[in-house]
């Protein structure tokens, strides 16, 4: 147990805190299961002190001093210990899970067993760091350097790297492509023979040079965003660069500003790489600004009525369901669309109908959610519809499209009562487009954590 003591004196503030380990530079603090959730620990001195099994959840500790800290089994989920330095800091068991350790020194630190689970580790240094059998699903690791540190045993599934993660020198002997979502075990082992591991730089050469044809690019909106300039301006941005395969992969709010995290394919050199980023970072900017500033001298954007005549330009054309409808949205008109119905016909012929009134049953829905979540919906639902207009739609885009209302869903989460049904609806949807269950598998177990009445079944 914490020291009653050495708790007192922190919870007095930092400076009063950094101020006594300047006093006693030889005493090592005891603050194991101490209650620190949501404290603002930022710029504290807590080199070797003993955190063991603290609670530190949503706490900050940004540019703290944990050197050497034994952190082993605390919970500093959706922490922030951004620019912190954890050098040979203790952290085997630890759930960091959505913290933030962007630009931490994580050298030499003890990571084995620990939950990284969409952690932000951009820009950290995590040289000779031993994460053995560490759940690393969906970490962001751009930037990052992993070289020579410990990968054996760990959980890579959606992790995100690039050209720019580091991995030279990394130990692996095997990893985990996924976790099993019925017996929650690591799934899925490279090599697949329990009996092998890998040559010596053999992980480097698969995961490196596998990963590195995909980069994201982050926009970050520190004033809000508005979400119909922001969608007119993304359409210009694909439009310029076809070749790129540009797509959402992310949405996020951090520290009170709006992330959107966009994904961009290329062969190309890292140098060609990272001039071409940039050539698209500027031209999105650009072309949003181009746009809100037409939202002001106009009043308004068009963008719902132009682009989705999917559900904003209905003529009322009574057919009996030949499907459940997922929740109660009040009074439903099936869809019929000029320039929509004859290529939706052609593509899925006897589920055109279903689908068109499946959109229109999601833009409903969405009413429901809170404004940014509901506006997301409609950017999302008017690409599919763009897409659905086209003699022959693009699968990848359709996936992307999908992937992202999941991601509506799981980031409105329980807070709606009308969440389930939304979901079960865009599960449906894709069904009816012939877009497999299985291309959405870690967000459909999310959401099956989140909402157990979802109907999907692993």
């Amino acid at each position: 147990m914490a020291n009653e003591k050495h708790l007192e004196i922190l919870n007095q503030g930092v400076e009063a805190w950094n101020q006594w380990r300047e006093e006693n530079p030889k005493l090592k603090p005891d603050l194991s299961r101490a209650n620190l959730h949501n404290a603002n620990l930022s710029y504290a001195n807590l080199s070797e002190v003993n955190l063991r099994g603290a609670n530190l959840n949503l706490a900050n500790l940004r540019y703290a001093k944990l050197s050497k800290a034994n952190l082993s089994n605390t919970n500093p989920f959706e922490a922030n210990l951004s620019g912190a330095d954890l050098k040979g800091a203790n952290l085997s068991g630890t759930n960091l899970s959505y913290a933030n350790l962007s630009e931490t020194n994580l050298r030499g630190a003890n990571l084995r067993s620990a939950s990284l689970i969409y952690t932000d580790l951009r820009n950290a240094d995590l040289f000779e760091a031993d994460l053995f059998e560490a759940d690393l699903r969906v970490v962001q690791a751009l930037f990052a350097n992993f070289s020579q540190s410990i990968l054996t045993g760990t959980i890579i599934e959606d992790w995100q790297i690039g050209r720019s993660t580091n991995l030279e020198g990394v130990k692996c002997d095997y990893i985990f492509r996924k976790r099993d979502p019925k017996t929650y075990k690591p799934a899925a082992r490279l090599p697949a023979d329990p009996n092998s591991i890998f040559a010596p730089g053999e992980f480097v050469q698969r995961f490196q040079i596998l990963e590195s044809a995909l980069e994201t690019i982050d926009l970050t909106f520190i004033d809000g965003i508005d979400w119909k300039a922001f969608f007119v301006s993304f359409q210009e941005l694909r439009h310029q660069y076809p070749a790129q395969n540009i797509a959402v992969q992310g949405m996020e709010e951090k520290d009170g500003a709006f992330v959107i995290r966009l994904k961009v394919e290329a062969k190309v050199s890292e140098t060609e790489l990272e001039k071409l980023k940039g050539a698209i970072e500027t031209t999105q900017k650009q072309l949003y600004s181009t746009q809100l500033a037409l939202s002001a001298a106009e009043g308004k954007i068009e963008v719902y009525r132009e682009i989705m005549g999917v559900v904003q330009t209905l003529t009322e054309r009574p057919v009996a369901s030949k499907y459940t409808i997922h929740g109660d949205v009040g009074n439903l008109a099936d869809v019929n669309l000029d320039k929509m119905t004859t290529n939706i016909s052609k593509n899925y012929g006897a589920k055109a109908d279903d689908i068109l009134q499946l959109l229109n049953v999601l833009r409903e829905a969405a009413q429901t959610f809170p404004q940014a979540q509901s506006e997301a919906v409609q950017v999302h639902l008017e690409d599919l519809a763009n897409n659905l207009k086209q003699e022959k739609p693009q699968p990848s885009r359709l996936r992307t499209c999908l992937a992202a209302l999941f991601g509506v869903a799981i980031a409105v989460g329980s807070t709606v009562a009308t969440t389930t049904d939304f979901a079960n609806n865009v599960l449906e949807l894709s069904q009816k487009l012939s877009i497999p269950a299985t291309e959405f598998q870690t967000q459909l177990q999310q959401l099956k954590q989140i909402q157990p009445d979802f109907e999907w079944q692993p």
